[in-house]
């Protein structure tokens, strides 16, 4: 059975399984909840410097283009901060990461401007680590020692999902604060900035 992050629900956690399949370009995995953050920061520790934090959020409805109550297409928000250093990194995911990690309408990763490796949660737990210019035995082995099991076809949420069985994501607030707290705190104080707005 798979741990769940606190903001997802599904009716399928029972059949899912922590394990990984290799890709031609990455690696995807089913990470338990409590493990995600550890692997992100495993994945850190693996690099060179300098390395970016990425953020995906849905745009907030202040920001949406609503006409008569109606938002017509939905859109996420991509904030980047670049040119990090490893232990800033490991702070702010100190700091930030459970937030943004268990958040079910959040995504977070942390790369690498060298060798473009990338890790990047997604949604219902799934993780996705980019090789980029690295071997991708170094992130086997990740996965590896931390005792997710690597098969040659991952079942996911995603295998489950129909319209009568739909997953369900939500905003989280930790202490009182949410992802967009975050970023206001990381855009003013950090060099955060929005990239991109995307359609969904």
């Amino acid at each position: 059975m798979l741990k769940m992050i606190k903001g997802v629900k599904i009716n399928d956690a029972d059949k899912l399984n922590e394990e990984y399949t290799v890709n031609e370009n990455s690696l995807v995995a089913n990470i338990n909840a409590d493990k995600i953050l550890k692997i992100i920061n495993d994945f850190v520790d693996m690099q060179k410097e300098p390395l970016f934090l990425i953020l995906e959020v849905p745009t907030s409805e202040e920001n949406e283009k609503i006409k008569g109550n109606i938002i017509k297409q939905i859109h996420k928000d991509v904030y980047y901060l670049d040119n990090m250093s490893i232990t800033l990194a490991k702070e702010l995911l100190k700091v930030f990461g459970n937030l943004f990690v268990n958040d079910g309408m959040a995504q977070i990763g942390v790369g690498n401007h060298v060798t473009n490796a990338e890790i990047m949660t997604g949604k219902y737990n799934v993780v996705t680590i980019f090789y980029g210019k690295d071997d991708s035995k170094k992130y086997n082995e990740l996965l590896n020692n931390n005792g997710i099991k690597k098969v040659d076809e991952l079942v996911t949420a995603w295998n489950f999902f129909n319209e009568s069985n739909p997953g369900e994501c939500n905003r989280i607030d930790e202490d009182g604060k949410s992802v967009y707290d975050a970023i206001k705190v990381l855009t003013k104080e950090t060099g955060l900035y929005l990239a991109e707005r995307r359609e969904y």
